[in-house]
């Protein structure tokens, strides 16, 4: 088996079949599937993304033991700002896309999953130990979902909040929380800025980039907070 592809998502897209060297699992969340996977290369796919129609051909081909592409926008700007402003005009191995990446067999049996909560936390770990990896453009996908403005904000405030109990943050910390909401503009706007092509989408999503950071403010001050809560 040359390629297995974990699809998060409730079912297998139509457009994605099984060939006789490439095989596909549907799973619930990150981190499940591997273990059944049969291929040399193993890809991880959001269900959440549409693929190009080179992507199968592209991550079949890699040669590098983790492979990567662009997750490009598709109508949802405020999420798509918040959550993927770091990887525009940085292809950056490190924060390479959750759900877009490929993986040879021997990265996942040298360096298990296990322990990291999320893809970027895992990638960034593969990258501190050396291994070789290659941003492609024929890997890049379109993301075609992406949840409710509401249901997102509650979600952003969660992770935030756990990860800041994640990690523990001390009671001195809370007054550096106040400086994350410039941090995060001034961050994606960077990432708007060099790429170029989504200024004017930056502009008009401004009053919900400053809502989201905000948010992430909020959550994580309630997570610090928690900790020294009876």
């Amino acid at each position: 088996m040359t390629l297995s592809v974990i699809v998060i998502a409730d079912s297998i897209p139509a457009a994605l079949k099984d060939s006789g060297d490439v095989e596909y699992i549907a799973v619930q969340k990150w981190g499940e599937g591997f273990e059944h996977a049969q291929g040399k290369r193993i890809a991880v796919l959001n269900g959440n993304y549409h693929p190009s129609a080179t992507w199968v051909d592209a991550a079949r081909a890699t040669t590098t033991e983790m492979s990567w592409g662009a997750v490009e926008p598709g109508t949802d700007w405020p999420y798509y700002l918040l959550e993927y402003a770091d990887l525009l005009g940085n292809p950056d191995p490190r924060k390479a896309p959750g759900g877009n990446v490929v993986y040879h067999r021997s990265v996942l049996e040298r360096y298990p999953m296990k322990g990291f909560a999320r893809e970027v936390d895992y990638h960034a770990h593969l990258v501190a130990q050396g291994i070789s990896s290659a941003f492609l453009q024929t890997l890049a996908v379109q993301l075609v979902r992406a949840p409710e403005w509401k249901t997102y904000r509650q979600q952003r405030f969660n992770d935030s909040r756990q990860w800041a109990v994640d990690r523990e943050l001390p009671l001195s910390a809370l007054p550096l929380r106040l400086a994350l909401p410039p941090l995060i503009l001034a961050r994606i706007a960077k990432g708007v800025f060099t790429d170029g092509r989504y200024i004017m989408h930056w502009l008009q999503c401004l009053p919900r980039l400053i809502q989201g950071s905000v948010i992430q403010m909020l959550g994580e001050m309630s997570g610090i907070l928690s900790r020294y809560r009876d």
